[in-house]
């Protein structure tokens, strides 16, 4: 008897101290207010590939640099759904969007070590710009 209390009362009543200073700010908010004020927030956090080309933030200082950033956009412009929220994953940690930008920094990366490097904490995409075409990118 002692177990299940404390699996049906004391565990759940944990969570829920844990949560009420966060719910009530919330609920002050308007957003939180209605089911269409989720909604609405839940669509701008949705990924589209326009949003996510538009989180990107890079200097390129060379042609290969801008080459291989033009071929990240065109990469996420052909993604859609899953595809595009397991992609804003990989570079954020999040499945939809929670940033205000993604930084995009170049490396010379070769052979075996050819990748794209992320930064979940930053959030930071390290591009290498020794991809001669937009399918050796997308491979």
């Amino acid at each position: 008897m002692e177990l299940a209390h404390q699996e049906l009362v004391q565990k759940p009543r944990y969570v829920l101290n844990s949560w009420a200073p966060i719910v009530n700010l919330l609920r002050c908010d308007y957003t939180f207010q209605t089911l269409e004020g989720l909604k609405e927030l839940y669509d701008r956090k949705r990924p589209t590939a326009r949003k996510i080309n538009n989180l990107f933030r890079a200097e390129p200082s060379s042609d290969a640099e801008r080459q291989s950033l033009d071929h990240l956009k065109r990469f996420v412009k052909s993604l859609e759904g899953k595809a595009l929220a397991k992609f804003l994953h990989f570079c954020t940690g999040s499945d939809v969007i929670t940033c205000d930008h993604i930084k995009v920094s170049f490396s010379s990366l070769e052979g075996l070590q050819r990748r794209p490097v992320v930064r979940t904490c930053v959030p930071m995409l390290e591009l290498p710009t020794t991809y001669e075409s937009y399918p050796a990118l997308v491979e």
